[in-house]
């Protein structure tokens, strides 16, 4: 373990805070989509998220895996699994740009989760790991999809 969090008080804020973040990170990326009218990326989104949520539950009943703290249904960790469904998404979608920081907000989630004794390293891996694979199975790169004309403006297609 990384015992960053050395108090009780300290482990609650970590995993608090860890909590708000995996419902941020999905939030801001499916609003960021619809901000720029990318209707496709927010259908990427959610059905990347659909599909690692399932897969996650699914496990999780089957595996029925002790946490750390005592209690069942440990593998895989739910709460990095999303966080890596949505950077992943960030970065496949719009670019390191969004995806670095976005990347850097799962990690910490994850390490949340270990460290408030709700997961195990493995736990928070495998919950990565099926994120990360489920935005790269539905995601492609976004383009603006502008076609120019004569007076310079360019109208938008969706596909």
């Amino acid at each position: 373990m990384l015992f960053i969090a050395k108090n009780s008080f300290a482990t609650k804020t970590l995993e608090r805070a860890g909590d708000i973040i995996q419902i941020i990170l999905p939030t801001f990326a499916g609003l960021y989509s619809v901000s720029k009218r990318d209707y496709t990326g927010a259908k990427q989104l959610l059905y990347s998220g659909l599909t690692s949520t399932s897969l996650v539950y699914e496990l999780k009943y089957i595996v029925n895996a002790k946490r750390p703290d005592g209690g069942r249904h440990s593998f895989p960790s739910g709460h990095t699994a999303i966080s890596f469904v949505s950077s992943t998404y960030m970065w496949k979608r719009y670019g390191p740009e969004f995806g670095v920081p976005s990347t850097l907000l799962a990690s910490f989630v994850g390490l949340s989760r270990i460290e408030a004794r709700r997961h195990f390293v493995h736990d928070v891996v495998v919950g990565a790991l099926i994120g990360i694979a489920a935005s790269c199975i539905f995601t492609s790169k976004y383009q603006d999809n502008f076609i120019p004309t004569n007076n310079g403006v360019g109208i938008k297609i969706d596909f």
